[in-house]
């Protein structure tokens, strides 16, 4: 019985064990010198089917007792309790399922491989030996096996005490679902699926792979044709993830009970493969030992334990009847003999306790392109031997489970409270000179309150660093009192002086407010009153308060209290209506500035242009300061970039008129070689006269050759040539005559296509010249020098655009196809269809890179959601989202076909509703 389930893949994976299959029944035959006939079994993953099967088999009178083979889940977990009814063994070479781990349901089950509780108690010892305790699951749905196994391992979770704190059922359009894990801050994630390419393709996407430590249930498999993401950004987000595997071939080089070492067999084995074109079948190994565990069973069954050379010790067999008179006694019996036999397989050693396969586990890690082998478990002592220096992590060391908090305690640098010291008493050392050019009551005022705020900047800089707990609750106290009496001082002072010039200009009687005592008295009754509740109630101390950061949190201590925001407010509540006395006072100084500088025009334009003037620059500077160093620097790469444009261009020049001339030259020998020859008026036959028709004088075209102005735009055009134009000042009309063009030679209808600079050869050719031109009139010199003043750029430019051909003539580069030619080769081929918004398919799969909103054309005014998004062969388009509603966001996959809408111009992809993540239109209920 071997698993298939109808798909082509497992089809695949099918032929490829039964190669094994094959060369151990091949070995068998060789070695012990008897051949074991195989019956199969039909189960295509339908129970029905296989007992359909079996009750055939046993109605043609092959009544077997033994079961050589797996199947899938759904099958396997109703025929293995029905084996003891059946009278049957199965010797398996898939690993059972956790629930059939238990004697109850699988007494008559033995398999080569270890089962799934095994694997998931391996990962549950790696977890506690690098102490992690909080893990994340992610597991696929759409297979039973991996819902059991995934079961069976959060109870095992459970038991050891690891928190699980999300648990994903992954599938191929659910990348969404993978941000569980980064809101929930989950770093240690288990996997367990049948392809790992879709996960990590996913996991690219979400920029995951270096936040997250994977641990990977059985072989890990990146197989990029299964996904959209090339194979080095699979192996990029999947560096560093731990797999834990069953251990394949044996890795010692001694030979096996079939005489041969695992080497060899796997030799034979890729012989096998490669004349069949099949890939290599994960589990070949465990195949090969489950025949020859089947066959020594047999052997020691069947009495023919003498016959045996390679197997191992002999076993005592409970006594019992003669096996081919109860089928009962004899599958007892060959379940006895296949538990207790052992022996030296591909796989190692091949034994059982209590039915389940003793074997070694093995750990491996993702380390650049290559998996690392880091540790091995081995099931038969329930030990875990892990390598911790072979391990590769990015840190040097296990990643943490969960988010770090670091503390960082900010203090005050001492190079930053060396500045504000100084700073701070150069403006007051300032304070006190300037009391020498005036030391009325108010300047001292000004002066002391500066003073007392500076010294608030002196001690505000002292934190724990410097002074110790205590001193600190001092230094905020005085702090505190320093900077409010400060300011109290100098609002005295400014107050009082705009009071004194407003009652001034206005001839007041004096009051209290002119006198500054007597306000700064009330000002420091209040800041004192209001300060004393402050410190006798709740008194300032040190309080660390934390901020949050990227690289964790930072704390920095500050003085404050409980209620620090109602003091505060308290304190500057009264000054509220005072500053906006004071600043209208200010407003009044400075109309009262502007009237009494008003006698002298001189002081109060200088004045006034100087604040204004401050104003500007200090705008400007902050404005465009930046931007006139950077313009400086681009100007000089402009000029450099002018100068060498103009070399450039002056060697073009050169270059053009080296060309003009030698296609001059090419003209005029091609005329003397292949033109007719002129004969003089003595050799021309004489001819008679013809009467021709009267033509009118003013009718009768003047020919090119009596025109003067033409001799003019040729030597405006070709100085080169004017030293060699005849003395008559006329050049032959034969150097100027070419094939007459027709219109069956333009390449629309068959003729010859000619290059670019082909064409525009000819296109100088006719403003130069070489062609018929029009008259030029000769009572018009001005009108006829400025024609050739816009000839000569016209032509420069025409003839700027480089030639990338072979150097031809001119004849060679404008030939086109005759009408017998065109007549020869038939009809033009159509041009090929275009292949569309999609490339030439119906539909394709995309990717959203970002939901827009674009604006139809007129007359329509709805906005159109749209969609920016990455189809799945590389390219980039825009793409209608059809209906009412959607929740279409990054990342999310969606399914295209073309088709343009009319009302949004360069839109030719339309996303399919009800496809993917794009789900359908919900109808509105009334």
């Amino acid at each position: 019985m071997v698993p298939d389930s109808g798909l082509d893949s497992d089809h695949n994976r099918t032929l490829a064990l039964v190669l094994a299959l094959d060369q151990a029944l091949e070995d068998v035959k060789t070695t012990r010198n008897y051949e074991l006939q195989l019956q199969r079994v039909e189960q295509q993953c339908n129970v029905s089917l296989l007992l359909k099967s079996l009750f055939e088999l046993k109605w043609a009178g092959l009544d077997s007792q033994l079961l050589l083979g797996g199947a899938c889940p759904t099958v396997t977990s109703s025929l293995t309790p029905a084996l003891p009814r059946l009278h049957m063994v199965q010797v398996s070479f898939l690993a059972p399922p956790p629930p059939l781990s238990s004697r109850r349901w699988s007494g008559h089950m033995v398999s080569t491989v270890p089962s799934d509780w095994w694997m998931n108690r391996a990962v549950v010892k790696l977890l506690q030996t690098l102490d992690w305790s909080r893990v994340g699951v992610v597991s696929q749905s759409s297979s039973p096996r991996i819902s059991q196994s995934v079961s069976d391992l959060l109870l095992q979770l459970h038991q050891a005490q690891i928190q699980v704190l999300s648990s994903v059922r992954f599938s191929v359009n659910s990348c969404g679902d993978l941000r569980q894990l980064k809101e929930r801050d989950v770093r240690i994630v288990i996997v367990q699926l049948e392809t790992e390419s879709e996960l990590f393709c996913c996991v690219h996407r979400l920029r995951l792979g270096s936040q997250v430590q994977w641990v990977v249930l059985g072989d890990l498999s990146l197989d990029w044709t299964r996904s959209q993401c090339s194979t080095q950004t699979l192996l990029s987000a999947a560096e560093g993830s731990i797999s834990v595997r069953a251990q394949g071939l044996r890795p010692d080089q001694g030979p096996g009970v079939s005489g041969r070492t695992a080497e060899e067999y796997e030799r034979l084995y890729l012989q096998r493969l490669s004349s069949s074109g099949l890939k290599v079948a994960p589990l070949h190994g465990f195949v090969y030992d489950a025949v020859w565990l089947t066959a020594l069973a047999l052997d020691r069954v069947l009495d023919r334990a003498e016959t045996r050379t390679h197997s191992g010790p002999d076993i005592e067999l409970d006594p019992g009847p003669d096996p081919g008179l109860d089928s009962e006694v004899m599958a007892e019996r060959l379940l006895q003999a296949v538990k207790a036999t052992r022996f030296n397989g591909v796989t190692g050693a091949v034994w059982f306790r209590g039915g389940e396969r003793m074997a070694t586990l093995e750990l491996t890690q993702l380390q650049g392109n290559s998996s690392v082998s880091v540790g091995e478990f081995n099931t038969s002592e329930d030990e875990l031997k892990l390598s911790l220096h072979l391990l590769h992590f990015p840190g040097g060391a296990p990643p943490s489970d969960k988010t770090l908090v670091r503390t960082v305690i900010r203090h005050v640098t001492l190079e930053l409270y060396v500045v504000m010291a100084t700073a701070s008493i150069f403006v007051m050392l300032l304070s006190v000179l300037c009391l020498r050019l005036r030391s009325g009551p108010r300047e001292v005022l000004v002066s002391l309150g500066l003073v007392l705020c500076c010294v608030s900047v002196l001690v505000s800089g002292l934190d724990q660093v410097s002074v110790s707990d205590q001193t600190q609750t001092v230094l905020c106290t005085v702090q505190l009192w320093s900077l409010v009496l400060g300011h109290s001082v100098v609002f005295s002072g400014l107050f009082t002086e705009a009071w004194s010039l407003y009652s001034a200009t206005y001839r007041l009687h004096k009051s209290p407010l002119q006198i500054p005592g007597h306000f700064l008295f009330w000002c420091l009754l209040v800041d004192v009153f209001v300060l004393s509740c402050w410190s006798l109630m709740e008194p300032l101390r040190r309080v660390e308060t934390q901020q949050p950061s990227e690289g964790g949190a930072v704390v920095s201590g500050v003085c404050s209290c409980s209620h620090s925001e109602l003091w505060i407010t308290a304190v500057c509540g009264y000054k509220g209506p005072l500053l906006s006395g004071l600043s209208a006072l200010a407003l009044f100084s400075a109309l009262v500035l502007a009237a009494y500088t008003s006698h002298d025009a001189l002081l109060r334009f200088s004045l006034s242009s100087a604040f204004v003037l401050n104003g500007a620059l200090t705008v400007l500077a902050a404005t465009y300061g930046p931007k006139f160093f950077s313009d400086g620097s681009e100007a000089a790469e402009d000029d450099e970039e002018e100068k060498r444009t103009n070399r450039e261009l002056k060697t073009r020049c050169l270059r053009l008129e080296m060309e003009i001339d030698r296609l001059r030259r090419e003209l005029f020998h091609l005329e003397s070689n292949y033109g007719r020859p002129h004969r003089s008026s003595q050799e021309r036959p004489q001819e008679k006269p013809q009467e021709r028709p009267q033509e009118r004088p003013q009718e009768r075209p003047q020919k090119r050759d009596e025109d003067p102005g033409l001799f003019h735009v040729e030597r405006a055009l070709f100085p080169s040539l004017s030293g060699r134009v005849p003395a008559s000042g006329r050049v032959p009309a034969s150097g100027r005559v070419l094939p007459i063009l027709h219109h069956s030679y333009l390449p629309a209808v068959g003729g010859k296509k000619s290059s670019l600079s082909s064409a525009l050869h000819v296109t100088f050719c006719l403003f130069c010249g070489v062609w018929r031109l029009p008259r030029v009139p000769r009572c018009l010199p001005r009108t006829r020098h400025r024609m050739l003043s816009l000839l000569r750029p016209l032509c420069s430019t025409l003839l700027s655009v480089p030639h990338h051909g072979p150097s031809l003539s001119l004849v060679s580069r404008v030939t086109m196809a005759t009408l017998n030619q065109m007549h020869r080769a038939g009809k033009p081929k159509a041009p090929p269809p275009s292949l569309g918004a999609t490339f030439g398919r119906p539909q394709l799969k995309a990717v959203v890179l970002k939901t827009i909103i674009r604006k139809p054309k007129k007359p329509n005014s709805a906005n159109r959601k749209c969609a920016r998004v990455r189809l799945s062969n590389g390219k980039e388009g825009v793409a209608f989202i059809p209906g009412e509603g959607h929740t279409l966001q990054e990342h999310n996959v969606v399914l295209l076909q073309g088709g343009k809408t009319q009302d949004l111009p360069g839109v030719r992809l339309t996303v399919v509703r009800g496809k993917y993540d794009c789900g359908h239109v919900v109808k509105k209920k009334n």
